[in-house]
């Protein structure tokens, strides 16, 4: 948002009239026209989402932290299947929500793009759009990298101790045979 250095109103000092002064001018007059620096707001909603975005992310790494603890606690405290799906639930849970971060940008972006408008509300229907966008894409990818990733590590397990018990059978049959 740094490349768009105009300001904007809300108002034109009593009556709601949005404009955009790519000049930079900023207010005053009889009207009481008072403006925001667009740069400025920007990099407020970045360091405030930015902070949230942290909160909630130390959130789920405890949460996460719980969950494996709890699962490596019913393994009785060795790696074993319940350990290591949720492992592999919570990086694919990761590894989902930066690929839909990341794609929901570039869609939000791309989409901030076409809008035919002065650049205000072109790179903040982007802005916007990009969040939306890749909550909704990082949610999504996030649960089902988690869900599948957790799954597929569970049905490696479980064919692992198939084999071995097919082992300890046959070397059984073997022993019993001679």
């Amino acid at each position: 948002m740094k490349e768009v250095n105009g300001n904007f109103r809300i108002t034109d000092g009593d009556n709601f009239s949005p404009k955009y002064y790519a000049n930079g001018w900023k207010g005053g007059s009889k009207a009481r026209i008072k403006t925001y620096n667009i740069a400025e707001i920007s990099e407020k909603i970045r360091n405030i989402t930015g902070r949230i975005g942290n909160v909630t992310k130390h959130i789920d790494r405890i949460s996460n932290g719980v969950e494996f603890i709890k699962a490596l606690k019913e393994d009785g405290y060795k790696v074993g299947e319940k350990t290591l799906t949720k492992g592999g639930e919570i990086s694919g849970t990761w590894a989902g929500t930066k690929a839909g971060a990341w794609a929901g940008a570039k869609l939000g972006a791309k989409i901030g793009s076409f809008i035919p408008a002065n650049p205000l509300v072109t790179k903040l229907f982007g802005f916007v759009a990009g969040g939306i966008i890749g909550g909704i894409v990082g949610g999504f990818l996030g649960s089902i990298g988690g869900e599948k990733g957790g799954e597929f590590i569970a049905d490696m397990i479980k064919e692992k101790k198939d084999d071995k018990e097919e082992e300890k059978l046959d070397g059984k049959k073997d022993e019993m045979q001679d």
